[in-house]
């Protein structure tokens, strides 16, 4: 993100999330876990990036990252259980009794994107958040809250592709999610 972004980015209310060193060593040793069980049932794979193709632990860290700062935020424990189906649980947060599905983007400006393909029968909201700086070799990355939209208004959007190699989603852009409030949202 660019300096002039940054600064664009807090004044739409974007919040970074607290991440230590400890808190990536962890994110890592979860993704690490997540894309072993995965690849027992789908083989290796990589994911398209802004930055290029990640290896699936890689992607893994990426989408860990502001799961842990969601945690850290408010105050509770990521999920650390492995799934034998895809490597992670069907939810990444619970916050208040409430099923929360965290996505992380790289892009600016950022999109929530939903893959249609997953089962979120139990989510009531999904959150997007900005990854930047990521390398899982070098414990590095920062997330930011972006905005979140509830279960009900993603589920209404028409399905789409970004392009025709990307999975079908529901996708909201920004300015079409709720803002979170500072500093306990």
């Amino acid at each position: 993100m660019t300096e002039e972004e940054r600064i664009e980015a807090k004044q739409k209310g974007w919040i970074k999330l607290p991440l230590t060193h400890e808190d990536r060593v962890i994110c890592t040793k979860i993704a690490q876990a997540r894309n072993s069980e995965k690849e027992k049932k789908y083989g290796s794979m990589t994911y398209a990036g802004k930055r290029g193709k990640l290896g699936g632990a890689e992607a893994h860290y990426f989408g860990l990252l502001p799961e842990m700062g969601c945690c850290r935020r408010w105050g509770t424990d990521i999920d650390t259980r492995i799934s034998n189906s895809h490597g992670y649980h069907d939810f990444d947060v619970i916050l208040n009794d409430h099923r929360v599905e965290v996505k992380a983007t790289s892009y600016i400006p950022p999109l929530l994107r939903v893959e249609c393909e997953h089962n979120y029968k139990d989510i009531v909201s999904f959150f997007c958040t900005y990854v930047e700086n990521v390398s899982m070799k070098d414990f590095t990355g920062d997330a930011y809250l972006v905005g979140w939209a509830s279960a009900e208004k993603v589920f209404s959007q028409a399905p789409r592709r970004l392009s025709s190699n990307l999975p079908l989603n529901y996708i909201l852009e920004e300015s079409e999610l709720k803002r979170f409030r500072s500093p306990l949202a």
